[in-house]
């Protein structure tokens, strides 16, 4: 009978082997707000990406822009008009972007003729957000190209 009582009286202070409820809530939490911290960076550098698009395929556009320009006022006629290309589809990226093309002249010659003429062309996003502000310089030429 001795046995017994000292065989049931150790079985009371062995415990069972494993985790409680409280270990595991805790280890879960503690994972969880781990992951959480981990993955905001990852988060912001995938929106910074996007955005980088975003002004990666401004600033192409609005180069091939500036150079359609360059195109068109290589004759001094349509350079003395001084139109500028329509803004199309493929300038707005499917209206993906607001432009906006500004000519102005800068110098002219002693018979008022503009030699020199400005041209800024600007891309934002639907936020009204700046993503391209170019300018170049187009100078009058000379004659008519042979």
């Amino acid at each position: 009978m001795y046995q017994d009582i000292c065989s049931c009286a150790n079985n009371k202070n062995k415990r069972l082997k494993g985790y409680t409820i409280l270990e595991m809530v805790i280890a879960t939490l503690f994972f969880a707000i781990t992951v959480v911290c981990l993955s905001l960076p990852f988060c912001e550098s995938i929106n910074l990406s996007a955005k980088d698009q975003d002004i990666v395929n401004a600033n192409s556009l609005a180069k091939t822009y500036l150079k359609a320009i360059e195109l068109k006022w290589q004759f001094q006629t349509n350079y003395d008009a001084g139109d500028l290309p329509e803004i199309t589809n493929v300038e707005t990226f499917n209206d993906k972007y607001s432009v906006t093309a500004v000519k102005q002249d800068i110098a002219q010659n002693s018979d008022s003729i503009v030699i020199v003429r400005r041209v800024n062309v600007k891309y934002t996003d639907k936020n009204n957000n700046i993503l391209v502000d170019l300018f170049t310089d187009f100078n009058r030429p000379e004659s008519a190209i042979k």
